[in-house]
C-alpha cells in the first residue's frame, strides 16, 4: 500500500476522531493501556479512540512548559505522550514512527502540542534489533524550525522509540548519518 494513501488515510481518521470532541471540554483518560508502559515523566493527552482502533504512543511537545507537563527537555520544554490510531504496517515501533512522521502539521489538534517534524519528510527503511537496541535507519528530508528544535526532534523520535519495553537503547540513522550528528551539524 502507497505510504502516501496511509499517511492521507491516518490524518483523516485522526480528523473524524478529533471531531465530535471540538466543542467539549477535554478529560484526561487513564495512560496506561494492556501490554504498554509510559515512560516515567510524561502525560498523556487522550483521543476519542473507539475500541476497535489499534492506538499507540507519540511524544510532541509542550513548548516552554518547564517540565510541567511531562519530561523536561532542551528550551524548557515538556515531551508529552500522545495516543493516537495506529495503522498497523509493521510491528512496533514501525507503526508509532510512522504516525509520529505521518503529522505534517505544527500542532497537534486543539491540544496546542508542537511536533518538531511537521516539516520532515522521513521514512523509514529499516529496524534492526540487536541484543536490546533498536537501530532504526530513515531515508528523507530533516527540516528544522530553529536550534530549539534540535532536542524536541531527538527527544520525540527517541522516546517514541523507546516506549516499548524490548529496547533500552535506540541508534537513528538518516541518510546513512547518526542523529545525533546530524544534529550537532545544524
Amino acid at each position: 500500500m502507497n505510504q502516501h494513501f496511509i499517511k492521507i488515510m491516518l490524518l483523516i481518521g485522526m480528523f473524524i476522531l478529533l471531531l465530535p470532541s471540538c466543542n467539549l471540554p477535554q478529560s484526561t483518560l487513564p495512560t496506561n493501556t494492556p501490554n504498554q508502559t509510559q515512560p516515567e515523566d510524561t502525560a498523556t493527552v487522550a483521543t476519542a479512540i473507539t475500541s476497535t482502533d489499534q492506538i499507540g504512543l507519540i511524544f510532541l511537545v509542550a513548548l516552554e512548559d518547564n517540565g510541567v507537563s511531562g519530561k523536561k527537555i532542551g528550551c524548557e520544554d515538556s515531551l508529552v505522550a500522545v495516543e493516537v490510531p495506529l495503522v498497523p504496517v509493521k510491528p512496533d515501533p514501525w507503526s508509532a514512527l510512522s504516525a509520529l512522521f505521518s503529522l505534517d502539521q505544527p500542532y497537534f489538534g486543539e491540544s496546542g502540542l508542537y511536533n518538531s517534524l511537521y516539516q520532515s519528510n522521513l521514512n523509514i527503511l529499516e529496524i534492526e534489533i540487536d541484543n536490546m537496541t533498536a537501530k532504526i535507519y530513515l531515508e528523507g528530508e530533516l527540516m528544522l524550525g530553529g536550534v530549539c528544535d534540535n532536542p524536541r526532534v531527538e527527544e520525540q523520535i527517541l522516546a517514541t522509540i523507546l516506549q516499548f519495553e524490548e529496547y533500552n537503547t535506540a541508534e537513528v540513522y538518516i541518510n546513512g548519518v547518526l542523529l545525533q550528528d546530524l544534529l550537532s551539524l545544524q
